[in-house]
């Protein structure tokens, strides 16, 4: 029997098309309504290529090329997601240009998605690096999937793709620039509690929600104890859904370290800030750190996402 926890499942609803924009032989059209800018994709434009695009410019370590958000640019671009995520294509545009962001409509497989995806600027690289937010309008559970070290915690982002479409997850954030590209450490969006990314997850908390967040780390660098895979749902009482993950991760043949307060404590997540708030709005955070060999192996990636989808997918009808 799998322990659930509080990750609630929902009816899939039917969201209406963002924009209706004709024919575009192309990827991407920008399309100026009035004084908005929406982006549409049509003709197949799969998810995994603005991912791909994401993390092939994404601000480098050293660069400083990450644009921490003002408060009220993280507010906006918060607001631009609810926006999206209810339907409102328009408002979600007028609000998210001024901030060199647009809505895409993507076709994903058989599925629809929405992106809050930001535009590319001066040598095609982005101007904040702030990330990408998609929304799945007919997902059957509220799972919030997120990867906050893209690149620095390499295959994480791929991982974060893939768990987002075989666990039903409602939505997927995947921040947007290397968590060293700033000297001053604010772009990694884990320990800053005043991100735009921060604005987004939050936006998206409420009683009851489930949040997954994947992380990489070096094994040659830990003791035997932090072994392939290190649990945590950043306190010294995992719950119930935190140890339902960390069961399956070992029906599945990973060895696997659940953080109680000893073991594995520098992987534990406990200071994370959207741990923090996840729980403070009283949902399940779930901090997953896989070593380098299940991230890297294709089978043992496959077991990860087969024991994600055991311990978090949508249950069958």
């Amino acid at each position: 029997m799998r322990v659930r926890g509080p990750l609630r499942v929902r009816r899939p609803t039917l969201v209406p098309a963002l924009v209706v924009a004709g024919a575009v032989a192309a990827a991407t059209a920008f399309l100026l309504i009035g004084r908005e800018i929406h982006t549409t994709q049509v003709g197949g434009f799969a998810l995994d290529d603005l991912v791909e695009r994401l993390l092939e410019t994404l601000p480098e370590p050293g660069s400083q090329g990450y644009d921490p958000a003002r408060p009220t640019e993280a507010a906006t671009l918060a607001r631009s997601y609810r926006a999206a995520r209810a339907g409102h294509a328009l408002r979600a545009g007028r609000l998210a240009a001024p901030l060199g962001y647009a809505v895409q409509h993507l076709s994903d497989g058989d599925q629809r998605a929405l992106a809050l995806a930001e535009r590319p600027a001066a040598g095609g690289h982005p101007a904040h690096g702030w990330g990408l937010f998609v929304h799945a309008p007919a997902a059957p559970t509220d799972l919030v999937v997120e990867v906050v070290h893209p690149r620095a915690d390499a295959r994480t982002a791929g991982l974060g793709l893939r768990a987002f479409r075989a666990t039903g997850a409602g939505d997927l954030l995947i921040a947007g620039a290397h968590r060293e590209a700033n000297d001053d450490g604010s772009a990694d969006v884990a320990d800053a509690s005043q991100s735009a990314f921060q604005a987004v997850h939050d936006a998206l908390l409420h009683r009851g929600v489930t949040v997954l967040q994947l992380h990489g780390f070096d094994r040659a660098r830990r003791s035997r104890s932090y072994r392939d895979a290190v649990v945590s749902d950043g306190t010294r009482d995992p719950s119930a859904i935190a140890r339902s993950v960390a069961r399956a991760l070992r029906a599945a043949g990973l060895r696997v370290c659940l953080y109680r307060g000893e073991r594995c404590a520098q992987l534990a997540a406990t200071t994370n800030v959207q741990g923090v708030t996840t729980r403070r709005a009283g949902g399940a955070f779930v901090h997953l750190e896989l070593a380098a060999r299940p991230r890297r192996d294709p089978d043992l990636r496959d077991r990860v996402i087969g024991a994600l989808v055991a311990a978090l997918g949508a249950p069958h009808e």
